[in-house]
């Protein structure tokens, strides 16, 4: 009888170890899939004036925007579909004053060169554009006129002057953290 208790024992160490390694497997290829995502996703920025948008989403999962309401506005948050109203509370307007300390900060062996910054900010795509400026002065609006036509036709952008007092900007700029990642690295 412990003979087959042993074997049955035996078989059942065995294909335990055999499901952990599948779990093991299915979580690392998940969060490799996860990982994979996250260096492709749109990194969207959005600015519409005329709508009064401005977005900061990680396509389709993670987007914050300020939206106006009574005086100010406030910021709401959409994360996996579950919407967030971050307001901050009236009643906590009193001041406090805390004492600080100054620290100094050990300069560090790391440093960022200006070259990648700039290929990191090269690496920007922009999807939309549209600045339509009035300035309330006719004159400096006829100053400009030419100069935001030369602007536009050399960057194929639209930016525009305006005589009827319109004020607006349609912006929206894109990337992805594997174009940063590889515009840092070159």
């Amino acid at each position: 009888m412990s003979f087959f208790l042993e074997r049955i024992l035996a078989n059942f160490a065995t294909i335990n170890y055999f499901m952990l390694l599948i779990i093991l497997i299915v979580l690392i290829s998940l969060l490799s899939g996860i990982f994979i995502y996250f260096l492709f996703a749109p990194i969207l920025l959005e600015i519409d004036t005329h709508i009064h948008l401005y977005r900061f989403s990680i396509v389709p999962i993670f987007r914050i925007w300020w939206v106006f309401d009574d005086v100010f506005g406030h910021f709401e948050m959409s994360f996996m579909g579950f919407k967030m109203i971050l307001k901050k509370d009236e009643n906590t307007n009193a001041k406090k004053i805390v004492k600080t300390k100054k620290i100094r900060r050990k300069k560090s062996g790391f440093t960022i060169s200006f070259s990648k910054i700039f290929a990191v900010f090269k690496s920007f795509k922009v999807k939309k554009w549209l600045v339509n400026i009035d300035t309330g002065d006719m004159a400096l609006n006829g100053k400009l006129f030419p100069v935001m036509y030369l602007v536009s036709v050399m960057t194929d952008r639209k930016t525009q002057i305006n005589f009827v007092g319109n004020n607006e900007a349609v912006i929206t700029i894109e990337n992805t953290c594997f174009r940063m990642i590889m515009a840092f690295l070159k």
